[in-house]
């Protein structure tokens, strides 16, 4: 489908399309989540979830891992995964707290979705991207995986600004 000859037209279908894509990748992100944590692709003969989705959908390495990332985040992720299905959250943001989440204790990622949607209400994906490492770090150092408080989180990022 050409695109339209105004570009106040273009740019008008292109966030109707975004927000589609958006929606699209959440309910993706889901499937595939569900396809992973129960060993699907294997079965049906695939290396791995990411092969798999290179395979059959014609992905990069890194795009598929993004995917299976976002797809096991939101699994556990329950503010974060409504507000991306309802349109509310962009995938940039939302790649940006899965992959701060990745690795992290429950009870951690809880508290790094809390502090981080928090953040995403007034900054963008990549002010998020270095917030969630800035908790990944604090959370879990050297892999550490020790809980901390979200106390402990709110006073640290008041001394170590985020920007």
């Amino acid at each position: 489908m050409p695109a339209p000859e105004s570009a106040e037209v273009c740019l008008a279908e292109a966030e109707e399309l975004l927000a589609a894509r958006d929606r699209i990748t959440s309910a993706l992100a889901a499937r595939v989540g569900r396809v992973h944590r129960s060993g699907e692709a294997k079965n049906h003969g695939h290396a791995s979830t990411r092969l798999w989705l290179r395979s059959a959908g014609g992905m990069t390495i890194p795009g598929a891992g993004r995917l299976v990332t976002m797809g096991m985040e939101l699994g556990r992720l329950s503010r974060v995964r409504e507000r991306f299905a309802e349109g509310s959250l962009a995938e940039g943001i939302v790649e940006a707290i899965c992959t701060a989440t990745a690795g992290l204790t429950d009870e951690q990622a809880i508290t790094a979705e809390g502090i981080l949607l928090e953040l995403a209400g007034s900054a963008g994906a990549a002010e998020v991207a270095k917030a969630g490492r800035y908790l990944r770090a604090v959370l879990d150092p050297d892999g550490a995986r020790r809980p901390l408080s979200r106390r402990t989180l709110t006073r640290a990022s008041r001394h170590h600004p985020l920007r």
